[in-house]
């Protein structure tokens, strides 16, 4: 979710939900109007493991922005690694950064 904003990321997570958590945003997406809001929901229904998962999915698509410094582009993908796996190898999470990384 590269440099979206929380409207957009509210906006563009309907494509990422699958199974019971797609059933669950048609029923509430009404009356969640910010991001914010929306974690918190997710974290109260369906507890940290589909945090993780959400977490995940970001972590596989997230790629740098034209105008992204290196270094939030960097803190970005190390604060993801640590929701999918506190324990992740570094390795993987160099695999993860070199993968989104913008060639300049």
């Amino acid at each position: 979710m590269a440099k979206w904003n929380d409207e957009e990321k509210l906006h563009y997570i309907s494509v990422h939900l699958q199974d019971d958590a797609s059933r669950w945003w048609t029923q509430v997406s009404i009356s969640i109007k910010t991001w914010s809001s929306f974690t918190e929901a997710v974290i109260k229904v369906f507890g940290s493991t589909k945090i993780q998962e959400l977490a995940f999915e970001q972590l596989k698509w997230y790629k740098q922005t034209v105008n992204q410094p290196v270094r939030q582009y960097y803190d970005k993908i190390i604060e993801l690694c640590k929701k999918v796996d506190p324990a992740m190898l570094d390795s993987l999470k160099l695999k993860y950064l070199m993968a989104g990384i913008e060639n300049h």
